[in-house]
């Protein structure tokens, strides 16, 4: 009888780690996907569907490295309906970076060091620097060096559970860069693995908090 409990009990850590597990990693969704997800389009009135890759007005993100602990800031600004301001602070050194918004595009046209004071006519003028997502969503887009690898995830992270997120990467010899965004919120996971004289080095850093 003693060893039928231990079996049965052995069989249920082992479930609950395998649960645990799962809970960890990103899942592939393989069914379709619709250019918003339903849950985030109710919550904001009139919003095209890349405005909603962005965070509310005046929020502060906040994202953990799983394993060293450490942390970056994300502040977001919204300019005007095509204009959105981030101000990224890690490890004591700021970035500003103003996005413009499209009916068909997310484009950088500004990121520095210094914080920019420009009229919204001024960056209609501004060059685009890199395009970030584009419209239709389709996995296998090649957006200048990034590549949109997947556009139905199920992103776990310690602020919550996302899904429809979609994965755009970068690789090099050197590096590879994987962004996680998604609708409704923007940046919610940030992947980094380089290679070091030391071997490779790996960093994962999860949407923790929202302030608003």
């Amino acid at each position: 009888m003693k060893y039928l409990i231990f079996f049965i009990l052995t069989a249920l850590l082992s479930a609950c780690n395998i649960a645990n597990t799962e809970q960890n990693e990103d899942i592939i969704i393989e069914e379709p996907r619709s250019a918003v997800a339903a849950e985030y389009a109710n919550a904001f009135e009139n919003a095209s569907p890349l405005q909603l890759f962005f965070k509310e007005d005046q929020t502060k993100a906040i994202y953990l490295e799983e394993d060293s602990g450490t942390s970056y800031t994300e502040e977001t600004f919204w300019l005007s309906e095509s204009y959105v301001k981030t101000i990224v602070e890690k490890e004591n050194n700021i970035s500003y970076n103003i996005y413009r918004i499209t009916n068909d595009a997310i484009e950088l046209v500004y990121s520095g060091q210094t914080d920019t004071k420009v009229s919204i006519a001024e960056l209609d003028q501004m060059p685009v620097k890199h395009t970030i997502l584009t419209l239709p969503i389709e996995r296998g887009a090649v957006l200048e060096e990034w590549v949109l690898t997947n556009d139905n995830l199920q992103v776990f992270t310690p602020f919550e559970t996302f899904h429809q997120v979609v994965e755009l990467t970068k690789e090099t010899q050197e590096q590879v860069i994987k962004q996680y965004y998604a609708p409704g919120f923007g940046l919610v996971k940030e992947f980094m693995s380089s290679q070091t004289d030391s071997g490779i080095e790996e960093a994962t850093f999860l949407l923790e908090d929202v302030k608003y």
